[in-house]
């Protein structure tokens, strides 16, 4: 909660100076603090509207990341065909850019696509695992249900556990009721 403060305030700077990029960023910042709380509709409105700032101001380094983070909404509203629509763009964007794709829009891309039935490349996101250094918890909740191997989710969920002992037990109940936290909880219960 105190980040949508320092967001706001940001917003506020940046509009008075006049700097669009600035704005873009901290629309999508918004927009990712209303993915971790899975408030996903909120999350595209301010992804729409930093796209409008990216694609109006020619800002194309970020829109690639703004596609992605769209294609995770979409995953998380289990609304797979338009998941595989933008993590497409994003991916293709990326490897247009720097020639890598990132982890987190692979895992999903892939698990939308084995999701409805289409083809993917395991060995492609092999080689993007053994390239990442850290791996985030939601990624390796993906990585879990793609690959079908407990291991990720035990990280996944030593992940959150860590996380949650980390904060104030308020905020930590709070965390653990968030929708990817508290479904990694959820999946880890079933299988142990």
């Amino acid at each position: 909660e105190k980040g949508f403060n320092y967001y706001e305030r940001a917003l506020e700077i940046y509009e008075e100076i006049g700097d669009k990029k600035g704005i873009g960023d901290v629309f999508l910042s918004f927009g990712f603090s209303y993915y971790k709380k899975g408030e996903y509709n909120m999350e595209l409105d301010y992804y729409t509207r930093a796209l409008e700032i990216y694609e109006e101001f020619d800002i194309k380094e970020d829109i690639p990341n703004l596609f992605a983070n769209i294609g995770l909404v979409y995953f998380q509203q289990e609304n797979y065909k338009q998941a595989v629509e933008y993590l497409e763009k994003s991916a293709t964007m990326q490897m247009d850019f720097d020639n890598t794709v990132i982890l987190e829009t692979i895992s999903h891309l892939f698990l939308s696509k084995k999701i409805l039935g289409r083809e993917y490349n395991v060995t492609e996101i092999h080689t993007l695992i053994k390239e990442q250094e850290v791996i985030e918890d939601y990624i390796n909740f993906a990585l879990f249900k793609l690959l079908d191997a407990p291991s990720y989710l035990e990280t996944a969920y030593d992940q959150v556990q860590e996380t949650a002992e980390n904060l104030e037990p308020d905020v930590a109940a709070k965390f653990l009721e968030l929708p990817i936290p508290a479904a990694i909880v959820e999946e880890w219960e079933k299988v142990n």
